[in-house]
């Protein structure tokens, strides 16, 4: 996947596990959706830390639902505009508000230790948006610290390290993004309430087409043995992914999660030189999908395949999107972030 994942009030694919927060404000009790009381499926809190005030929790709790707003703003903006004036202050009003809701709840007396992730997971979210993938670095990093501060387990923790792994993957990190992942599917499998929830199988399946993904990137710079071993250990994950989605119903999360596992699959094809197979792999998915990405892995396949015309046509569509949608950060997948980057409401 391209995109981290970002907390949102409404039900959604993710927030699917969520569990209604009592605190000392009454803003979240209020607001919360009736989904979040209900579900079998929760997320549960670090442990409180006290010290800070109630008028101050109930202010970053605010600047924690502005900055959701503004997010929500900038992703119909993003559908209709693309990456506008409108659409940057959008996001630029999201980033602001997320860290004055961190300032609010840090700590009363070491002021620069923030104590709550979820809105340091959203900073890192906008900031990923604004292809500022240090920045982003930086916040997950400092969401992954509280976490690894306390020995309960925490839904949000897991989605906090698969966002921070998704991100070193796309600075070509991808040794240390295989080791998220994989820090992030041990604590999926360690939780006692994984197995009651779809959605939950749906993220294993993701965090298995991530590290599938990161293996092939590591495999095309590499040769030899390590080359076959890394595709090799490629394809197993892509298995995983894909016996994790098995037994989830069908909707529109399975299918899109399913095209991109056959993109890498099609991406280790290639990798084998066996170019009649990528070439069969990617045509299926693009009769179910449009994504420069393919175009591009087909112009290669056909050229490989000494199809030229084909490769051309390919490479010239590629190359028309590359002007507004594609670049490094594979910005063609924002279909995905519509269907799973959701965000919670609230974090107190």
């Amino acid at each position: 996947m391209d995109r981290p994942y970002c907390f949102r009030g409404r039900r959604s694919p993710f927030v699917y596990c969520a569990k209604n927060r009592k605190t000392k404000t009454e803003i979240s009790t209020r607001t919360a959706p009736e989904e979040f009381r209900t579900e079998p499926c929760y997320f549960q809190e670090l442990d409180r830390q006290e010290g800070g005030s109630p008028e101050k929790e109930l202010l970053a709790n605010i600047n924690f639902y502005i900055g959701n707003v503004s997010y929500y703003q900038s992703e119909k903006e993003l559908s209709l505009h693309g990456r506008s004036g409108l659409w940057s202050s959008q996001i630029e009003a999201a980033r602001t508000a997320y860290e004055d809701a961190i300032a609010l709840t840090a700590h009363p007396i070491e002021i620069h230790k923030a104590r709550f992730i979820e809105p340091l997971n959203n900073l890192g979210f906008v900031q990923n948006l604004s292809r500022k993938p240090q920045d982003a670095i930086a916040s997950f990093e400092r969401a992954d610290t509280i976490c690894r501060q306390h020995s309960s387990y925490n839904d949000v923790c897991t989605i906090v390290k698969y966002n921070l792994g998704d991100t070193k993957r796309k600075i070509g990190k991808h040794e240390e993004a295989i080791k998220l992942f994989a820090e992030a599917l041990a604590e999926l499998d360690n939780n006692p309430h994984a197995s009651q929830c779809l959605k939950r199988r749906v993220f294993a399946s993701i965090l298995h087409q991530a590290t599938a993904f990161s293996r092939v990137m590591i495999a095309a710079k590499s040769e030899g043995a390590y080359a076959e071993e890394s595709y090799a250990k490629a394809g197993q994950e892509l298995e995983k992914a894909r016996l994790s989605l098995a037994s989830v119903p069908n909707d529109p999360t399975v299918a899109l999660l399913s095209n991109y596992n056959q993109i890498t699959e099609a991406r280790i094809q290639i990798g084998h030189a066996k170019w009649h197979d990528a070439i069969a792999t990617l045509t299926s998915v693009q009769s179910r999908m449009n994504d420069p990405e393919i175009n591009l892995l087909l112009s290669i396949a056909y050229s490989c395949h000494n199809q030229q015309n084909e490769a051309e046509a390919n490479f010239a569509i590629f190359a028309q999107a590359g002007s507004s949608t594609f670049s490094s950060w594979l910005p063609c997948r924002t279909n995905i972030e519509a269907t799973l980057f959701r965000m919670l409401s609230f974090f107190i």
